[in-house]
């Protein structure tokens, strides 16, 4: 599991890596997805599971969302690879650490 976080955190810190060629426009929506899935990894270090839950959700909304109106296909395609590791890991925390919890704010949406 740590290796784990090490390779996602590396890949938050590093949202260049992905922004191939990208305009300042276009490629906004990495920076902010950076920011969230950065903030997750904090959290999910603290054991603060279903704060880091929830901001590995919003990375992923903000991911998808993104993605769509991006015109670099090579850099598109690197997104959703990314997007759909943070979507694994992210269910990951929440079958580990959430499913049983009482609260409602993590279902599945």
């Amino acid at each position: 599991m740590e290796d784990r976080l090490r390779r996602l955190r590396m890949c938050a810190e590093a949202p260049g890596d992905v922004g191939l060629g990208e305009t300042e426009d276009e490629g906004i929506y990495l920076s902010t997805a950076a920011e969230q899935i950065k903030e997750a990894l904090e959290r999910e270090a603290c054991q603060d599971y279903a704060v880091a839950f929830k901001c590995y959700r919003n990375g992923v909304d903000t991911l998808l969302k993104g993605v769509q109106g991006d015109t670099n296909t090579e850099r598109r395609e690197a997104v959703k690879k990314k997007t759909a590791d943070y979507m694994k890991h992210a269910e990951a925390i929440f079958d580990l650490h959430l499913r049983d919890s009482p609260h409602d704010d993590f279902s599945h949406s």
